[in-house]
């Protein structure tokens, strides 16, 4: 996309953290949002900060980055350990696993 006449994106990892355009301020404002926990992409994509399936999808996994000091966990609970999301720590995968699924909260999830 062209911001200011320059080629942009609605997302982006830089320094640690996740990099938003705020979608909810277009079209009137050029506002950015940063996350940089779990906590924070989580609200990004509840909240409509970034908005689309591809970039919620980006957001999701870049959120997931976020989370990696417990990439163990997040392994076992995707691939199919439910105790897992209950004992994550920092809540990565319980906040973000049902948004990669569509579903509205970790209970929801079926593996």
């Amino acid at each position: 996309m062209k911001i200011e006449g320059k080629d942009g994106r609605a997302l982006w990892f830089e320094d640690g953290a996740i990099q938003f355009i705020d979608q909810r301020k277009l079209p009137y404002k050029l506002e950015y949002y940063t996350a940089k926990a779990v906590d924070e992409c989580a609200f990004a994509i509840k909240d409509m900060v970034v908005r689309g399936a591809p970039a919620i999808g980006a957001a999701a996994v870049y959120g997931m980055v976020l989370g990696k000091d417990n990439i163990k966990k997040m392994y076992l609970a995707i691939l199919g350990n439910d105790s897992a999301l209950r004992i994550q720590e920092d809540g990565c995968v319980e906040q973000l696993l049902p948004i990669l699924l569509n579903k509205t909260s970790h209970e929801d999830v079926a593996f």
